[in-house]
């Protein structure tokens, strides 16, 4: 319905009504009136009723998406109107979250911060919800089901709610520690992530989790925005991994020796600790072992020329990885602190 003269058109309105109240709870004229003006402020002037309507807080989202403090205001008077879960609060947060997507700007994190448990809660209930349909389905299906994004992309059409439980799903799928360990597997340098399709090994490891999830986030790429952009704050610190991850190898040594000795029958004797003193010498990772040289040995029986040969042979190429990248983490860094300098 198109109104060539909205002021016309409200005077009409009025005078066949009388009643002013009447039109403020009359969705379809307070749906042209706002769709003519642009103007706001008849969405206050709008009835009780229609702002706990769900298909005229659904109209005023989209007609005003631009002013995200405004719609936020609207989604949050209708949700508190409206106590529960269902697909109306799950579709209202859905819009929510996509607007957050739209408009990342100085009132991103204040919105985001508003609604963030109003977005928990409704990933907790999809959340039961995935968990009792899988309850009663076959073990076929329950073994395919991964995440359980199939349920979602079955049970829901709208794309606003997939995205946003898709969105949900892989920032979890996404935790830091076991991300960042995947990262630095398959890039041993920051400068490899540049030169790679980032994208690719995103969607492998998502598959890993949920395949039906994979696809879905080919298909929307964008939804891996973020991770992309842990990535790059990622890289500024990339070097610094590899001095933890020489920390973690001097513990696995210890442990890999040990086993390796009670494996073949070998007391960790006075030999073995001098073959161990003079390999990290050797490798120059005496501050990483500075607690371990002077440990004590409670044995002191005599190793055969063939066994001490094993152990000599074990621990220097042990040692050789934790000193192989101990060095290029310390080349890594004088990189960038030339780079710096310059």
């Amino acid at each position: 319905m198109k109104i060539e003269n909205i002021d016309r058109f409200i005077n009409n309105k009025i005078n066949s009504e009388k009643v002013i109240k009447g039109l403020t709870d009359d969705a379809s004229f307070m749906k042209e009136v706002i769709k003519n003006t642009k103007d706001k402020r008849f969405y206050s002037l709008s009835s009780e009723r229609l702002k706990s309507n769900y298909d005229f807080v659904l109209f005023i989202t989209e007609e005003f998406r631009e002013d995200i403090n405004f719609v936020f205001d609207v989604i949050n008077y209708y949700v508190n109107k409206n106590n529960g879960f269902n697909y109306e609060y799950l579709k209202l947060m859905s819009v929510a979250n996509r607007l957050l997507q739209e408009n990342e700007d100085e009132v991103h994190y204040t919105n985001y911060m508003r609604f963030v448990c109003r977005f928990l809660y409704a990933m907790d209930k999809i959340k039961v919800n995935i968990n009792c349909h899988l309850y009663n389905a076959s073990e076929d299906e329950k073994n395919q089901s991964g995440l359980g994004f199939k349920y979602i992309k079955d049970k829901y059409e709208d794309d606003d709610i997939r995205f946003f439980v898709a969105k949900y799903m892989i920032s979890k799928i996404f935790r830091y520690d076991f991300f960042n360990d995947y990262i630095h597997t398959i890039f041993k340098l920051k400068e490899e992530i540049d030169s790679s399709n980032i994208d690719k090994y995103l969607i492998k490891y998502i598959n890993i989790f949920d395949k039906e999830l994979g696809e879905y986030a080919y298909n929307n790429i964008k939804l891996l925005n973020n991770i992309k952009s842990d990535i790059e704050r990622m890289k500024s610190y990339y070097d610094r991994y590899n001095v933890k991850e020489v920390d973690k190898l001097v513990v696995e040594f210890e442990n890999k020796l040990k086993k390796f000795l009670e494996f073949n029958d070998i007391y960790y004797n006075d030999e073995v600790k001098k073959i161990k003193k003079e390999a990290i010498i050797k490798h120059n990772l005496e501050k990483e072992f500075n607690l371990l040289l002077d440990e004590k040995t409670n044995n002191n029986i005599k190793l055969s020329s063939n066994e001490l040969q094993m152990v000599k042979e074990f621990i220097n190429i042990e040692l050789y990885n934790i000193f192989y990248l101990k060095n290029k983490s310390l080349s890594l860094k004088n990189v960038d602190t030339k780079n710096e300098k310059c």
